[in-house]
């Protein structure tokens, strides 16, 4: 079993959360991704699915990047 596959099965028994779901979601968005929805964004888990709160968080980090590269060439123009 590789790392990240122990640490999603901690996670599975510390969440109360479906091992085998993780493992698929963990693949298709990353191990870092999944970690840090339950570090940070479990509160949600009541609300959506863990996939819906995956891809919202890729899309905030996606936004959070381009807009600091935006920021950073802003300030390499002036």
């Amino acid at each position: 079993m590789k790392e990240q596959d122990k640490k999603l099965y901690k996670l599975s028994k510390e969440y109360n959360f479906n091992y085998g779901e993780l493992l698929l979601i963990g693949d298709y968005f990353g191990f870092d991704i999944v970690n840090q929805i339950f570090k940070h964004r479990q509160h949600e888990l009541h609300k959506k699915t863990l996939f819906n709160i995956c891809e919202s968080y890729q899309e905030d980090l996606s936004s959070y990047d381009m807009d600091r590269q935006s920021e950073e060439l802003e300030l390499k123009t002036y």
